[in-house]
This record gives C-alpha cells, sequence and structure tokens, in this order.
C-alpha cells in the first residue's frame, strides 16, 4: 500500500452517503434569480463545509444591471457568496472554487430527483454542480483528516451567479487569482468523464430597440417599428457566424408588440456570442455596435446594446498542461485513464485564465444533459472523482508533486 491509500480507503464507501446529500442539496431550487433559494442552498454548504474548521463568511456581491424592454437600466439583487479559508500560513496555497446556482429561474417549478438504476441520479443541478461541490467537500475532508492537514493553505470560494455569467462575482475572481499560484473548480467533466483542456470565449448581450406605435389601419406609415429593426438586426447579428474562426452569434430570444394592428414601439432581443481567440470579441462587438447603428439610421429606430457578461476564451497554456498532466498521473495510481479535451462551454475558469490564474475547472462528476430536467450524474463519479481530488491534495501536500510550473503565491 502505498502512502496515500490507507487515507483514502474511506472514500469507497462514501457512495450511498454522497448520494443522499447530493438529493438534498438539489431538491433546493437555487436558480441564480431565486435569492431565498440561494440562501437555503448558502446554509446548507456552511453546515456541510463547517466540520472543516476553516474561517466561513458570507460575501455580499455588487447588484447585478439589466436592459429593461423600453432601454432603462435596473439593479437587481444577487445572492451572497460563500468564502471557506484554512491553514492561511502555509508555504503552499491554492484556490478552490465552484457555484451553487442552478440554470432553473425563480418561477419555474423544480422537478424531484429520481434515479435510473444504481447507474444514475437525475435532478438539475446535480451535475452542474451540486455533485462538484461535494466532490470538493469529500476531498477537502479526507485531506483534513490525513498527516498532510496543514501543509497546505486553501481557500474555497462559492457563488451564487455563475449560471448568469458571474457578474458579481467576477471581481471576486480576479482578485483571487492575484493571491494563489494555481486554482481548482469543479464543474462537470464532460460525459465521456474527460477533463475539458481548452474553452471558447462567451459574450452575452441584450439589445432594446425603440421606435413608435401607431395604428397599423390608419397611421400605419407615421410609425416606427421596434420588432421589425430588432428582427432585422437580429438576422444581421447571426450573419456575424464564422464556422471557420470558430465564432458563432446565437440569437436566443426576441420579444416585442401587444397586438396585430399596432405598430409597436419597444422590443428586446438577447444574444449570446462565442469565439476561439480573445480579438474576434473586441471585433465582433464592434460589429454588433455598427449594426445598431446603421438600423437606427435607416429605420428611425433608436437601437441600444448592452452588454450583460463576458467571460474570455481559457487558452491551454503550458501551466496549465502541467496541472492536468499532474491530475493524470494520479487517475493512473487510482487505475483509470484521464483525458482532456476542448468545449464550446465556458465557466469561471475562463475569468481566472484571463486573469493569469492557471486552472483546472472540471473536476466535479461525471454526468449530461446539463440545464435540463434530464440532468444527470453517473453515481459512481462522486467516489471516482472525490479520490482523484483528495490525492492529488496530498500528493502536492507530500511534494511529490511539484508545482514548479505554476506561479509564485502572492501574500
Amino acid at each position: 500500500m502505498d502512502a496515500y491509500q490507507q487515507h483514502l480507503n474511506w472514500i469507497y464507501d462514501q457512495q450511498r452517503a454522497l448520494l443522499s446529500q447530493l438529493e438534498q442539496w438539489a431538491s433546493i431550487h437555487s436558480g441564480s434569480d431565486h435569492l431565498d433559494g440561494l440562501h437555503t442552498m448558502l446554509i446548507a454548504l456552511q453546515q456541510a463545509f463547517s466540520p472543516l474548521g476553516g474561517r466561513s463568511r458570507e460575501v455580499a456581491l455588487p447588484k447585478r444591471q439589466r436592459l429593461t424592454r423600453d432601454g432603462t437600466i435596473v439593479e437587481n439583487f444577487l445572492g451572497k457568496a460563500l468564502s471557506i479559508t484554512k491553514h492561511p500560513t502555509a508555504s503552499l496555497k491554492m484556490f478552490l472554487g465552484g457555484h451553487m446556482d442552478i440554470a432553473l429561474k425563480q418561477q419555474q417549478p423544480l422537478e424531484p430527483c429520481h434515479r435510473i438504476g444504481n447507474d444514475r441520479l437525475c435532478g438539475r443541478g446535480t451535475a452542474d454542480m451540486k455533485g462538484g461541490l461535494l466532490i470538493l467537500l469529500t476531498a477537502l475532508t479526507a485531506l483534513e483528516k490525513s498527516p498532510f492537514a496543514g501543509k497546505i493553505g486553501w481557500h474555497v470560494l462559492i457563488t451564487p451567479d455563475e449560471e448568469i455569467g458571474s457578474p458579481g462575482s467576477r471581481t471576486l475572481y480576479v482578485e483571487e487569482a492575484k493571491k494563489y499560484p494555481f486554482g481548482l473548480l469543479f464543474e462537470p467533466a464532460l460525459p465521456n468523464g474527460s477533463l475539458v483542456s481548452t474553452r471558447k470565449g462567451s459574450v452575452n448581450y441584450t439589445l432594446v430597440a425603440r421606435g413608435k406605435a401607431s395604428h397599423a389601419g390608419r397611421d400605419f406609415f407615421i410609425g416606427r417599428n421596434a420588432l421589425t429593426a430588432i428582427a432585422k438586426a437580429a438576422v444581421a447579428a447571426e450573419n456575424l457566424t464564422n464556422r471557420e474562426k470558430g465564432i458563432t452569434v446565437n440569437i436566443g430570444y426576441i420579444e416585442g408588440g401587444s397586438a396585430a394592428n399596432i405598430v409597436p414601439d419597444q422590443a428586446q432581443c438577447l444574444i449570446n456570442l462565442r469565439v476561439k481567440e480573445k480579438q474576434d470579441l473586441a471585433m465582433t462587438e464592434e460589429h454588433l455596435k455598427d449594426i445598431c447603428k446603421n438600423a437606427s439610421e435607416h429605420r428611425e429606430v433608436a437601437l441600444t446594446l448592452h452588454k450583460d457578461s463576458e467571460r474570455p476564451p481559457k487558452l491551454l497554456d503550458k501551466h496549465t498542461n502541467a496541472l492536468l498532466a499532474s491530475l493524470q498521473s494520479c487517475a493512473s495510481q487510482l487505475d483509470f485513464d484521464l483525458k482532456w479535451e476542448a468545449t464550446g462551454g465556458v465557466c469561471d475558469g475562463n475569468i481566472l485564465a484571463d486573469a493569469g490564474l492557471p486552472n483546472v475547472d472540471s473536476l466535479g462528476a461525471v454526468g449530461g444533459s446539463l440545464h435540463t430536467q434530464e440532468e444527470y450524474v453517473l453515481n459512481t463519479s462522486l467516489v471516482e472523482r472525490s479520490l482523484l481530488v483528495a490525492r492529488f491534495f496530498m500528493q502536492l501536500a507530500n511534494e511529490e508533486i511539484v508545482m514548479q510550473h505554476a506561479r509564485s503565491s502572492v501574500s
């Protein structure tokens, strides 16, 4: 038996307990806009992490700014983040992150979890990413129970707004990126079990059009149709998609008008932009602004483009590649193969990487059908990934893994 196995063995017997805990967490409706549900989830996480003995505190986030259909900027409260730190004076430090919110609006009902045989647990948030938070908790518990406890200082940050682009917690991640040599996030692994290497960048926009209402029969020609203007702008925006460059523009939602016999004076459109290269973010945004300007000039309808959130592309540099290789080595010691591949999805790992922090961001549960009522986790992955992360922590603390590839931490 190697130096770590005896401190990992207890995890093998935890699957039933892990599934039970995950079902409890997944029964909490913690949609990004469900403030009461987020508070309930925060309390549940505080209780679950409290046996670790770290310093826990709630962190209030700035309000989220949004553009309404009439072009007015409004501010909405966000939930609070949970910050937990332990062993802050240790020579080696690591940043550990995740989110408690799920991709479900407050007014939408949360379907109950259900099991499919012995293999899967289905339910919103099971994979993305309450299963990942449970893996993080289990791995930290293993570390703190082992002789290697205290050799690594760690900071856990669990945020309430990842599913809406982290508008409030982005600044927290940027600040934390300055303090640590590397980071780990617990988003779900890909359905085939692979970790994520590179991610596209993503920007969410709200486009608002304001025209002039009129009677569609008597005064059609004095009206200025905001809905038509925004529809034409949406088509022009979609045409910015470039498969060869990896640029996609998705029109996700359009609303406007009230009745067929009224020329509508207000309309709104939601747009998502994804790119492989950072320079394409600015370039495509300029094109979007030109589309709005041209529509405003030629149709006498005022179009306003508001950036709701932004995450730059995450590239695979040598530091992150070395982190992945270290995790792969740990997996081989646990008798399973670990690979990684690119994805078009984004997460807070994009923000950390853009701020200069090497990170692996998909150490959570293996699952799929994210953001749907069919979302699931593979039950055995809760134990498998807990073992992987716990072993990585212990080998790191024992200096078997040396973080020479990561930058020096800042006090």
